[in-house]
């Protein structure tokens, strides 16, 4: 393997792990505002604006 492989590898590596982490808080995020919220439109919005934030954090 050359050291181009090598670091593409660890690349993906990272990614996947990543992805994983933010599935992670999405799903979180969703349990939450479902159990602490009764109105569709307002976990709506307040997930819109958790995707925002999460997409500018990573």
């Amino acid at each position: 393997m050359n050291i181009n492989e090598l670091l593409l590898s660890k690349i993906d590596q990272a990614n996947q792990q990543q992805t994983t982490q933010l599935a992670s808080v999405i799903k979180q995020d969703i349990v939450q505002e479902k159990s602490t919220s009764s109105s569709p439109d307002l976990i709506k919005r307040r997930l819109m604006a958790r995707k925002r934030a999460l997409e500018r954090d990573y």
